[in-house]
């Protein structure tokens, strides 16, 4: 979130779950070495699509994990109020 939130084109390895967060138009996922030094090479390339890409990364971080949202997530959790809407990650809560 970090770097998306950044603007930067983010490559990760595929992760369970992480789709709910990301989908594969925000940011890039890979398989192992060779496949993301195939996708790097490949967007080193295709730098518009890299940019499209980066550019959805950033939005979807500011608009589903800034502070005002992830705090107020927070107080309902720690306050045991009901979701005010469906957070993408509230399926990894552990109490």
């Amino acid at each position: 979130m970090q770097l998306t939130g950044n603007g930067l084109l983010t490559f990760t390895p595929r992760i369970p779950g992480f789709e709910k967060l990301y989908t594969d138009k925000e940011v890039v996922y890979f398989d192992d070495l060779k496949d993301l030094i195939e996708k790097f090479e490949y967007y080193k390339m295709n730098t518009e699509q890299a940019k499209v890409i980066a550019e959805n990364g950033w939005k979807k971080s500011h608009q589903s994990f800034n502070s005002a949202r992830v705090a107020k997530y927070m107080l309902e959790v720690i306050f045991d109020q009901p979701l005010s809407e469906a957070y993408e990650w509230a399926h990894e809560v552990y109490i």
